[in-house]
C-alpha cells in the first residue's frame, strides 16, 4: 500500500478517536479502509477526503465515470432530449415570440438533467462511488434559418453541449447506519465526526461535445420531427474531469 494512503488512513483515526469512536472500532475502520482501497480505490479516496474535511468540489475523471452502462444511457437520454425537445418545441417557441429571419444567427440556451442509480453489484464500484448521482447537460447553440420556396424553413443548428456529472458526498441525519466490524454508527457519531473536521463536499465531472442539426419548419411554424436530423461530435474532456473551456477546434 502507497505510503501517501498510509498516512491519510492515519490521518482520519485521530478523526474517529476524537469523535469518541472506541480503539476497537476504530481497528476495525482501519482494516476495512484498506480493504476497499484494495479492491475500489476510488471508493476509499473519497471516504478519506470526507472524514479528513478537505470539503469544496473534488473532481472525479471523466473516462472513469463514462465506463458505467448506467452513465452512459443517462447521457444518450439528454442527447435525445435535445434532438426531440430543444430541437423542435425550443425554436418553434423562439418563432412564436420573434418569427425567424432568412439568414440572422440566432442564440439558444437549454439545459436537462438526467438520473444514474448504479446497479448493485452488478456495478459494484460506481455503487460505492456514488449510488445516485446526476448529470445536468447545458447547451448553447446558434440557428440560421434559410426560407424554401413554399414558404417553410430549412434550419441550420451548430453548438455545443457540456454535460456535468455530479453528485454531494455527505452524511444525512436521520440515517444511521451499520458498518461491518464498526457496529451502528449513530447520529450523534456521525454529527461529532463533522464537528471535528469531516465535511460534506461536491463531486464532479465534465465532458463536452459539439453538435449539428437539420430541422424543417413548415410555413405555419410547426417543427416537422421526422425531418430532423443530428449529428454529435467526439467526446472531449480534460484528463481530471473538470470543465473544457473550449473545443478543440474552436
Amino acid at each position: 500500500m502507497a505510503a501517501e494512503l498510509e498516512e491519510r488512513i492515519e490521518q482520519c483515526r485521530k478523526v474517529f478517536l476524537d469523535a469518541g469512536l472506541t480503539k476497537a472500532q476504530v481497528d476495525a475502520y482501519e482494516r476495512k479502509a484498506k480493504e476497499l482501497a484494495a479492491r475500489y480505490p476510488l471508493a476509499a479516496e473519497n471516504a478519506i477526503y470526507w472524514v479528513l474535511g478537505e470539503g469544496g468540489t473534488k473532481s472525479l475523471k471523466p473516462d472513469w465515470l463514462r465506463g458505467w452502462r448506467q452513465v452512459d444511457n443517462a447521457e444518450e437520454r439528454i442527447r435525445g432530449y435535445f434532438r426531440d425537445k430543444t430541437f423542435v418545441k425550443r425554436i418553434e417557441e423562439l418563432h412564436r415570440k420573434k418569427p425567424l429571419q432568412e439568414g440572422a444567427p440566432v442564440a439558444m440556451k437549454d439545459y436537462w438533467d438526467g438520473s444514474i442509480v448504479a446497479e448493485h453489484p452488478r456495478e459494484a464500484y460506481l455503487f460505492f462511488v456514488s449510488g445516485r448521482s446526476f448529470i445536468t447537460s447545458h447547451g448553447e447553440f446558434v440557428i440560421v434559418a434559410k426560407r424554401l420556396p413554399r414558404g417553410d424553413f430549412e434550419i441550420e443548428v451548430t453548438g455545443r453541449v457540456d454535460h456535468g456529472w455530479w453528485d454531494t458526498y455527505r452524511w444525512t441525519k436521520g440515517k444511521s447506519f451499520p458498518v461491518q466490524e464498526l457496529g451502528r454508527i449513530s447520529d450523534e457519531q456521525m454529527q461529532k465526526l463533522k464537528e471535528v473536521g469531516a465535511r460534506d463536499y461536491r463531486m464532479e465531472s465534465w465532458w463536452s461535445q459539439s453538435v449539428t442539426a437539420t430541422v424543417y419548419m413548415d410555413a405555419r411554424g410547426r417543427i416537422i420531427p421526422s425531418k430532423t436530423r443530428v449529428q454529435w461530435g467526439k467526446i472531449h474532456y480534460n484528463k481530471d474531469g473538470k470543465k473544457l473551456d473550449r473545443l478543440p477546434g474552436q
